[in-house]
């Protein structure tokens, strides 16, 4: 399977020179970022009402020990039926990282409370389902894997490894366990992302009632728009935009390069008759107006960057400040479509014509830079 990602790389053209100078320097420029609509508040676990451990209570320990070799786990959660948990790496000074435990709450007049089904049973006569959360290192490799897990604990206290999914990099983001999609059982939604931040996805799995892991889409593998979706940063959140009693997905990530200051948010549906997450081109076409007008009105000041660059020159040391435009009194760099030699980046002028106008094939922003890249792939 090619990862989602990938397919955005003619759109990241960033040398490793070029991925130095960015991070070494800090962009005077504003933001052009929109928040979440988070459909939920977060709640704190007590100790005594968790069900997370971590590294090194002897619970993690002892279902380590019965990973595959190379396995690290940090973590490791007990799974009850209709649980909403939030897991989240905290860093404290002198410690490794640890997962906090949080308890989402839904608005209450949340569609989903009043939705009745079937839901699956994680603690039987055959023991307790627990999934774990950590790294996978393969054989004299340095960097390893996000890992999530799944356990079956004895009543006995041991612990037997059920299956296992690794993510796209070691760096994990936050990681949802909910039912999803209403369909009884638990869902793991969790986010990764590489160490340069110029790549990252959201992986999706369900966990069964023996402790098998399976992927939307019905597929035995994870598949694209199904159980592998596309962030720049692993930047995840979940939300009801319609308030079905449906999750939705938001992803977010940055557009040009990441240093340039311009993130752009969407919004992913769940399909039930084809059992997968995917951009809907009709669904919550609301969504997107605010940040579609402003990269609109970004593009016609690169269209006049492009007739006219001495207007949108500044007398600057600074790289990203050297051409610029104000919208709504905020000043924007325009470094992502001119060099410091007054040279127009054609290919990002139309990667943003493309956000603006669209092509034929799909209707909303995203959708119309994935079909292209699909089509040509």
């Amino acid at each position: 399977m090619t990862p989602l990602f990938a397919l955005f790389r003619p759109f990241l053209p960033l040398s490793a020179a070029l991925i130095l100078l960015l991070a070494s320097v800090d962009a005077a420029s504003a933001q052009y970022y929109e928040p979440f609509e988070q459909g939920y508040e977060l709640q704190a676990i007590t100790e005594q009402n968790s069900l997370l451990q971590c590294s090194p209570a002897p619970d993690v320990i002892a279902a380590q020990q019965a990973s595959r070799p190379g396995t690290s786990l940090s973590c490791l959660l007990k799974l009850q039926s209709g649980m909403m948990r939030v897991l989240e790496q905290e860093y404290v000074e002198d410690l490794d990282p640890f997962f906090a435990e949080q308890r989402m709450l839904p608005a209450r007049d949340w569609a989903g409370f009043h939705r009745k089904q079937w839901q699956a049973n994680y603690s039987t006569e055959a023991g307790q389902v627990y999934i774990g959360v950590g790294i996978h290192y393969e054989d004299n490799e340095y960097w390893g894997l996000g890992t999530i897990c799944s356990y079956l604990r004895s009543a006995d206290g041991s612990f037997r490894m059920i299956a296992h999914h690794d993510l796209g990099h070691e760096y994990i983001g936050r990681v949802f366990v909910l039912d999803a999609n209403h369909d009884g059982r638990l869902d793991v939604i969790a986010s990764w992302m590489t160490g340069a931040g110029s790549g990252g996805g959201v992986d999706l799995l369900t966990v069964n009632e023996d402790g098998g892991i399976s992927y939307f889409g019905d597929s035995a593998e994870p598949s694209d728009f199904a159980s592998s979706l596309w962030s720049a940063h692993g930047s995840v959140e979940l939300t009801d935009y319609d308030n079905d009693g449906d999750w939705e997905l938001q992803l977010s990530f940055p557009l040009f390069f990441s240093a340039a200051g311009y993130y752009y948010r969407d919004i992913v549906s769940f399909d039930s008759a084809e059992n997968a997450w995917s951009w809907d081109p009709g669904f919550a076409p609301d969504y997107y107006v605010s940040q579609d007008r402003f990269y609109e009105r970004l593009y016609g000041q690169v269209q006049r960057l492009v007739h006219d660059p001495e207007q949108f020159h500044r007398d600057t040391d600074d790289y990203f400040m050297q051409y610029s435009c104000f919208l709504d009194g905020e000043e924007y760099s325009l470094a992502p479509f001119i060099s410091e030699d007054g040279i127009i980046n054609d290919e990002l002028v139309e990667e943003l014509r493309l956000i603006v106008e669209g092509g034929e094939d799909a209707v909303q922003p995203v959708g119309r830079i994935l079909n292209l890249n699909m089509h040509e792939a």
